[in-house]
């Protein structure tokens, strides 16, 4: 009987995995190619829907159901509208923390959620919020020491805090380039060195940065690159060329 019972277990384990498995990897290819279509994310949302119905507490799904949502309030141009969409990505994250304490995606996904809401408010009026966002990147980068996600946002939040707020260039800069020693094709992080160091006055260092950008054939998120990364570098090559 016992045999029975673990057999019973390993079958609906494979299952469970082959399934949920095949349906990642789909998400996946579909957010990385999301910009040749403005439907995607909300088709992405509905299968992550309906998955959640048979696993509802899979923190592979949650997290990415908190992707979508920032991303869909980052294509929105209303300020309450991004808010809205920022809240309910925040909302999703810490219930995937309340369930999975030691998911570094779930963490990072709740400090970005966090400065998302952060940035659209201005530095100003959300000053209480960094403490928060930056105690969820820590705790990712404390669980993952080479989550490069939450490296390069610590990078940015440390750029973009004003210095009696605790802003610090130089440490900027530090966490930034450990992103990029982990995945070298984060074309998002490279816009951050590059703004980083135009910030610190370093010119050439921050042309070469965002002319990687530019030259790049082989960006880690396609998505990402072709609806902001390029263009992010265009733009600000421009600033630091004047």
């Amino acid at each position: 009987m016992k045999k029975l019972i673990l057999g019973f277990i390993f079958v609906f384990s494979f299952i469970y995995s082959n399934e949920l498995g095949s349906v990642l990897n789909e998400l996946d290819s579909m957010y990385n190619y999301r910009h040749k279509s403005k439907y995607t994310l909300w088709n992405m949302l509905k299968i992550i829907d309906s998955f959640l119905v048979k696993y509802p507490f899979d923190a592979s799904l949650l997290t990415r159901k908190a992707t979508v949502y920032l991303k869909i309030g980052d294509a929105k141009t209303k300020k309450s509208e991004k808010l809205f969409f920022y809240s309910k990505s925040k909302k999703v994250a810490k219930e995937c923390i309340e369930k999975h304490p030691k998911c570094a995606d779930c963490f990072f996904w709740y400090g970005a959620s966090m400065g998302r809401i952060g940035q659209t408010k201005g530095v100003l009026k959300s000053l209480s919020l960094v403490g928060p966002i930056k105690k969820a990147f820590l705790k990712a980068i404390s669980i993952d020491s080479k989550h490069y996600m939450s490296l390069a946002a610590l990078g940015v939040l440390y750029y973009e805090l004003p210095g009696f707020a605790g802003g610090d260039i130089n440490k900027s800069i530090k966490y930034i380039k450990e992103a990029i020693a982990v995945k070298p094709n984060y074309t998002l992080a490279w816009v951050n060195l590059g703004t980083a160091y135009f910030k610190k006055g370093k010119k050439q260092k921050a042309k070469a940065a965002l002319k990687y950008v530019i030259s790049c054939r082989n960006p880690l998120i396609p998505s990402d690159y072709f609806l902001n990364d390029l263009k992010q570098a265009k733009k600000l090559l421009k600033r630091v060329e004047k």
